[in-house]
């Protein structure tokens, strides 16, 4: 999910840089045109070295809500509090991370990292659909029939607003919405 978010990010001419310590996935964003690189979120040393010039907030998007939650707790100094964001946690045995411990939640309280993943496995895509008056956000949720998952908004000001449990925009005519759509919808299209 995250490489594919940061290159269609990319289209909007938005810079993401994803911070990996997998190199076979820092390997596979770069070939797919996405910045990235290869150290541990937690290490200082990795934190001197990066280039962060135009970004201006963290995602933690791993598999892993311990990771998600230290490298939310290692950003706010970079980035601010109200600009560090993790997936919700999927964890059921009450051992996640209390709230204040953890960063913004993304997407929704049910997009956990399994959710989501699940999706791209069943095909989903991450695509950018243009909103105008004669096709609407209500007409974009119709259109996948309420199974699309939107992930961010582009304003006409070329300005990413994320979705959050407590963002949640009301996308209008001469924004772009950002989300995670199925490719089965009635139309047979993506």
């Amino acid at each position: 999910l995250a490489r594919v978010f940061a290159k269609e990010l990319g289209r909007f001419n938005i810079r993401s840089l994803l911070l990996d310590n997998n190199f076979s996935q820092v390997a596979e964003s770069r070939l797919d045109g996405v910045d990235a690189y290869y150290g541990n979120a937690l290490s200082e040393e990795t934190l001197s070295e990066l280039d962060l010039g135009g970004i201006g907030r963290m995602l933690a998007l791993t598999s892993n809500d311990d990771i998600n939650a230290l490298a939310v707790l290692h950003f706010p100094d970079i980035f601010g509090r109200a600009q560090v964001y993790q997936l919700p946690s999927s964890r059921q045995d009450g051992h996640a991370a209390p709230p204040h411990l953890r960063g913004r939640s993304l997407f929704g309280p049910e997009m956990t990292y399994e959710y989501l993943d699940s999706l791209l496995e069943a095909g989903s895509v991450v695509k950018s659909t243009p909103l105008t008056n004669s096709f609407t956000y209500a007409d974009y949720l119709e259109h996948y029939d309420n199974r699309a998952v939107p992930l961010g908004l582009i304003t006409s000001d070329s300005k990413l607003i994320l979705f959050t449990d407590d963002i949640r925009p009301t996308p209008k005519a001469g924004q772009t919405i950002i989300g995670l759509v199925p490719t089965d919808q009635k139309n047979g299209q993506g």
